[in-house]
């Protein structure tokens, strides 16, 4: 396989799916990506010509759904300040009395991100109180 034309974006998106095959140690659902590619090689040609690598893109699930998790047809690239601000749309979504809810339960971040329809990053942030919007809640 003649790679001249290419190598600069074949390494960026191995180093990628390397970044997300080492994320399966402490998120779950980036199992789906090993899941999905059964090798650095199949990512790569997946995605081969069909990303702006040069901007640096990060790797978005379009749905939370975890059924879906990292498939082909679930994935996204967006820029830095794209996926941010559906980050925080995905925060605002979640009412003041889901974060109330959400907060005070035991079930892990995966599980409660399900139920309300959000990123277990959402959760996660909401329940080491890093989010801006429920820090109140830590005083309750």
């Amino acid at each position: 396989m003649v790679q001249n034309d290419n190598s600069e974006e074949r390494k960026w998106l191995k180093k990628k799916y390397s970044m997300l095959v080492n994320r399966i140690k402490t998120k779950p659902s980036y199992k789906d990506v090993v899941n999905h590619f059964k090798s650095v090689e199949e990512f790569i040609e997946c995605w081969l010509g069909k990303v702006e690598w040069w901007l640096n893109p990060q790797i978005d699930r379009i749905s939370n759904d975890p059924k879906l998790g990292y498939s082909p047809s679930n994935i996204q690239w967006l820029s830095e300040e794209a996926h941010r601000e559906k980050s925080n749309r995905e925060r605002a979504s979640l009412t003041d009395a889901q974060a109330r809810e959400a907060f005070y339960r035991a079930e892990s971040t995966w599980a409660l991100a399900e139920e309300y329809g959000t990123s277990q990053a959402t959760i996660q942030k909401l329940k080491a109180g890093i989010s801006y919007r429920w820090l109140r809640l830590r005083g309750d």
